[in-house]
């Protein structure tokens, strides 16, 4: 199908309308012209017989032939027109032409039957006389009410067939004209319908490519006008509407990628459609786009529960271990359908538990460490009141030196609840909002700390020594920095053989101020160093009985470092010792 524009559907017809009308109407007009003259013709002929009626009458009834002839050629008035005097019995009785018509068959023609019968007719023929067309007009001769003979004139229509020549081009061209003046009114209002149809349709396509800002103009005509508005309506709504799912889908794409649980979209052939940020960090993929789930996954628990998912219309939950990333999720698939309730896909949603078991795990860990740590004390304690009980009370020797271990079980319990209190201080919300902090001379926070040490340090043999770095002070909390230094310094000396030394000092490097505590101490493994920051952590549990320390002062240095939004550095050899370093962001 070759459509065509609207104007070429409706002119052309148009145009062939008003065209054959004009010709008809032409036509019309000469028929029309045609009948006016033969009547007007016949009339006067048959008044110019009614005129000499009379004289007629008396003639043909006095037999005058000869004065008949007379009288036929005076009614022809010397023209063109013939003439003729008929008796009642159709005999030949005069004539304009002389004696010419006696030939004729007379009697058999219809205009002469029917003037005998008393009634008067126009009749157009070629007449064998004349050898020309002729109008014959008869009427009856009357003696008052009494027909005596019949007259017959006859005007040859060369002339009425010369002003049709000339009237019928003339009648044809003004119809011609009229035609093509309403041919081209008719195109002008076609173009006044077409041109606004345009418009509406250019703009039409503008809507369909996705501009819907421009708005249709109004129009004259009723029906395009509302067909106007009608459309910038429509358009009006589609923009509001399209608007709003931009706005939805923008809302769910950062929803979607923002989300912390690993979304995957997969099609019924278990090919991935869509997936977020999370999902590929969980499951470590690339470009996984269209590609089976099951293929770049390779994960038999993961395999069996897309499968069960695409099965199934209800939701399906499981949790599965991820050993590309040492990752446990718990993951979630739920059927997707579209508005048929035909299904179209599936959605799994993965939320990674590793986190959560890890800090379980922790959390297991930490209270199995709590009850350990309490309970050698306690034990401790218990056992040796039992013995005092039981009679050494009474030895006064026995009785200090159970007393005095009793009282170190006892500071053993004071400093783990004193640990535990601080760490829950320093980690509970807030706290780090409400610490205060003022600007602490580095060289006094590092004497202050070494100062408090001295004491356990000398009681060992071991020489504690200050380094002195460039001046500068420091915007942080002083009595929990000066806590996470006495820590680090009670480890050195802990860890340190007799005529060591632990020296403590600070340095800029980088982007940091860093403090730092090194030892010539036992030194840790290297595989303990990821966990030394632990709670209750030891890198030596054999010795653990017989420590004093509770296991959480790396733990509260980490902790507060975190505070001051900084962090802890260790470096450390087997038998050489350790250096750790606090190190605090630039002002």
């Amino acid at each position: 199908m070759n459509p065509k524009k609207l104007i070429w559907q409706i002119f052309p017809p148009l145009l062939l309308v008003f065209v054959t009308a004009m010709l008809l109407l032409s036509a019309l007009v000469a028929n029309r012209y045609s009948r006016f003259f033969v009547d007007y013709v016949s009339r006067e002929l048959l008044l110019r017989a009614k005129v000499l009626e009379p004289e007629l009458a008396k003639l043909i009834e006095e037999r005058q032939w000869v004065l008949l002839g007379g009288i036929a050629e005076r009614l022809a008035s010397g023209g063109d027109v013939r003439v003729t005097l008929v008796s009642l019995q159709g005999e030949f009785l005069a004539d304009s032409l002389g004696h010419l018509s006696a030939a004729e068959e007379l009697a058999g023609l219809e205009e002469i039957q029917r003037a005998i019968q008393g009634e008067s007719l126009a009749v157009q023929r070629f007449g064998f006389t004349e050898q020309r067309e002729m109008l014959y007009v008869a009427r009856p001769v009357l003696i008052g009410v009494h027909p005596v003979g019949v007259v017959r004139i006859g005007v040859p229509l060369d002339y009425y067939t010369e002003m049709l020549s000339w009237t019928r081009p003339a009648i044809a061209g003004l119809a011609l004209g009229l035609g093509l003046a309403a041919a081209l009114a008719s195109l002008l209002v076609v173009r006044r319908v077409s041109i606004p149809l345009e418009e509406i349709q250019k703009q039409a396509q503008a809507f369909a490519q996705g501009d819907l800002t421009v708005r249709l103009p109004g129009f004259e005509s009723l029906e395009l006008d509302r067909l106007s508005r009608a459309l910038n309506l429509m358009a009006k709504q589609l923009e509001d509407r399209f608007e709003t799912i931009d706005r939805q889908k923008c809302e769910q794409e950062a929803i979607f990628a923002g989300i912390g649980e690993g979304l995957l979209v997969l099609d019924p052939e278990g090919r991935i459609t869509n997936l977020n940020p999370a999902a590929m960090e969980i499951l470590s993929l690339g470009d996984a786009y269209k590609k089976k789930l099951v293929e770049i996954v390779r994960n038999p628990a993961l395999e069996t529960f897309v499968q069960k998912t695409l099965l199934l219309e209800t939701p399906v939950t499981a949790q599965i271990e991820i050993y590309q990333t040492d990752k446990v999720v718990r993951a979630t698939g739920t059927a997707l359908t579209d508005g048929k309730g035909r299904q179209i896909g599936v959605l799994l949603a993965l939320y990674d538990l590793t986190h959560l078991l890890r800090l379980e795990n922790v959390r297991k860990e930490f209270v199995a460490n709590v009850s350990h740590e309490l309970k050698t004390p306690i034990t401790a304690i218990k056992g040796f009141v039992e013995t005092l009980q039981d009679g050494a009370k009474d030895d006064p020797a026995e009785l200090e030196r159970f007393l005095a271990i009793i009282a170190r079980q006892t500071g053993r319990l004071e400093m783990i609840v004193e640990d535990l209190l601080s760490l829950a201080r320093i980690e509970q919300d807030g706290f780090e909002q409400a610490m205060e902090r003022e600007r602490t001379d580095l060289k006094e926070l590092c004497k202050g700390a070494l100062q408090l040490c001295q004491p356990n340090a000398k009681a060992k043999g071991i020489s504690l020594i200050l380094e002195e770095g460039e001046p500068h002070k420091l915007e942080i909390n002083p009595r929990l920095v000066e806590q996470a230094l006495i820590n680090l310094l009670d480890n050195a000396i802990k860890y340190s053989g007799k005529g060591k030394e632990v020296r403590i000092g600070w340095f800029r490097s980088n982007q940091n101020w860093s403090l730092e505590v090194k030892d010539q101490g036992l030194g840790i493994p290297v595989e303990a160093l990821p966990r030394i920051f632990e709670r209750f952590y030891r890198v030596d549990k054999a010795r653990s009985g017989n420590d004093l320390s509770t296991g959480l002062g790396l733990s509260i240095v980490k902790n507060i470092m975190k505070l001051h939004k900084g962090r802890v550095e260790v470096e450390s050899q087997l038998g050489k010792g350790s250096s750790f370093r606090l190190l605090f962001p630039l002002d």
